[in-house]
């Protein structure tokens, strides 16, 4: 996957709150992606806005792949919520 599709996917599927490529801080409950170093990195974070589920990649591909993947994930968690009234 490239940087233009998994922006696309983003766009089509209303996929949100994320970082992209940004410093996080105090930024709560969403999917990131970033640089580090040789590394490219996924992570999340909590209602306190500490980074979870970090994850470190070789490539670009691959991490865009996970990226879409969590918010995927998040967007069906929200959706769910508040049918619950969570």
């Amino acid at each position: 996957m490239t940087r233009d599709e998994a922006l696309a996917i983003i766009d089509a599927e209303e996929l949100d709150p994320y970082s992209w490529f940004e410093d996080p801080t105090n930024r709560t409950d969403l999917v990131g992606i970033d640089r580090d170093g040789e590394k490219w990195v996924v992570y999340t974070t909590n209602e306190r806005a500490v980074m979870e589920g970090v994850r470190k990649y070789g490539s670009e591909g691959s991490t865009l792949d996970d990226f879409i993947k969590r918010l995927r994930g998040q967007k069906v968690y929200q959706e769910v919520a508040r049918r619950r009234g969570w």
